[in-house]
């Protein structure tokens, strides 16, 4: 690992996920990974493979039916139509294709819609356990993660506990 970041940002980046990459580096479940007789849920790994239908539309899908077919692809005004199509029977919601942006996976949109409305500095609470990469995500969009522990049985979160509240809140309050 590089000892000075490039960069301040980097740095930050670099050391929200160093827990995650430390765990997937010395753990006794790194020391296993792969083995036939473990369910490994530390990603959100699936252990059955695909419905024969799932592969048959995917394969289907992408079956390159040009020769840009993958190459630069943007908001693709059919598939921005079908999401809107669909959100708005299922949300019951006036959605227009203008209204989606595709990415391509939840991670990406994620992290995009997060560098969108984080402003460099602004605190990000976020739920612990999370999913893995969320703090990365939130340093890597400038903004500041504040782990929030949920109660281990309800999974409420205890909003007057003041070991959640982030620094800008317990100066508010002193």
């Amino acid at each position: 690992m590089i000892e000075t970041p490039l960069s301040e940002q980097l740095g930050k980046i670099g050391a929200a996920a160093r827990p995650f990459l430390e765990f997937l580096a010395t753990s006794s479940w790194s020391r296993k990974m792969g083995a036939e007789d473990i369910c490994d849920f530390v990603v959100g790994n699936p252990h059955d493979p695909p419905l024969a239908a799932y592969v048959e539309a995917i394969t289907r899908a992408s079956a390159p039916k040009g020769t840009s077919w993958f190459g630069y692809k943007t908001n693709e005004p059919e598939a921005c139509q079908a999401a809107a199509d669909s959100l708005r029977r299922r949300l019951g919601i006036d959605f227009e294709k203008e209204d989606i942006f595709l990415t391509k996976g939840a991670s990406n949109a994620l992290v995009l819609a997060l560098s969108t409305i984080i402003n460099p500095g602004e605190e990000v609470i976020f739920l612990s356990p999370p999913w893995f990469f969320y703090e990365p995500m939130i340093a890597f969009a400038r903004g500041v993660p504040v782990r929030v522990n949920v109660d281990p049985v309800t999974f409420d979160i205890n909003i007057d506990a003041s070991r959640w509240r982030s620094r800008r809140a317990r100066a508010r309050l002193s």
